[in-house]
């Protein structure tokens, strides 16, 4: 309910203080001490908690280059994800990264109050075929799920043109 409820403390000065419970972050300052006169009922101490969120997602080999995740996909593995802190397109130093998973998956927890742009290092090579992700502006206990990154590699054709001498298919 938020509220403490008090049989009454002797006369003093008081000081409350809440420890935050796990995955919270308190939001507002301790209150100033407060000091109840006899028979008064002080409900002016107030103490804010953000629940912490959660960003996360999978990096898909999309071996037929539609930017959707197909069933027959794989998760690509081993791939560096981060929240791009000053939207440049590029990871800095200081900024949260992390390493997608054996099943492509990968998470950002503990987040509190932001607005954040998940973005996945490029390989040489490999192309994102996914919408880029758009910035997610994180509230008290969000789970910002699905946020999913399409790659795919460059594959190569070759082979030759020759001269067929004798005009039977097959080169001599």
């Amino acid at each position: 309910s938020g509220t403490v409820p008090s049989s009454g403390p002797p006369p003093g000065t008081y000081r409350v203080k809440a420890v935050a419970p796990a995955s919270r972050v308190q939001t507002t300052p301790n209150p100033s001490p407060v000091s109840p006169t006899s028979g008064a009922t002080v409900t002016t101490v107030q103490l804010g908690f953000f629940t912490q969120a959660t960003i996360s997602g999978t990096v898909f080999d999309d071996t037929n280059g539609s930017g959707l995740w197909d069933v027959a996909e794989p998760g690509a593995s081993g791939r560096t994800v981060f929240l791009d802190a000053n939207s440049n397109g590029s990871f800095d130093l200081g900024e949260p990264s992390t390493t997608s998973a054996s099943d492509g998956s990968y998470s950002f927890t503990g987040l509190t109050l932001g607005t954040f742009k998940p973005r996945v290092i490029l390989p040489i090579g490999v192309t994102q075929t996914s919408t880029a992700l758009a910035a997610i502006t994180t509230t008290s206990g969000m789970n910002a799920t699905g946020k999913n990154f399409g790659l795919f590699t460059s594959s190569s054709i070759s082979g030759s043109v020759y001269s067929d001498v004798d005009g039977d298919g097959t080169r001599d």
